[in-house]
């Protein structure tokens, strides 16, 4: 744990918790943005700021967050390709 900087493992899995406690978008859009500013390619953290900004309605923003999440998935050549 102590490998990771600012608490990125420990932010991940509060992601997680919030999620499955249906906590407020806002709430876990704060957590998420917390993970990328150490970790810009966290799949779980791009994941949640992308639902979260889908539930809030800022489709633009949940838009950049879906292409970059999009972009980890380096086992897709038609994504890597584009």
């Amino acid at each position: 744990i102590s490998a990771w900087p600012a608490g990125v493992l420990a932010r991940t899995c509060l992601l997680s918790a919030l999620a499955l406690a249906a906590r407020p978008a806002e709430e876990l859009l704060r957590e998420a943005e917390a993970v990328l500013a150490h970790s810009p390619a966290s799949w779980h953290a791009l994941d949640a700021a992308a639902r979260a900004n889908d539930a809030l309605g800022a489709k633009d923003n949940a838009a950049r967050y879906w292409l970059r999440l999009a972009a980890t998935d380096t086992a897709s050549l038609e994504l890597q390709s584009s």
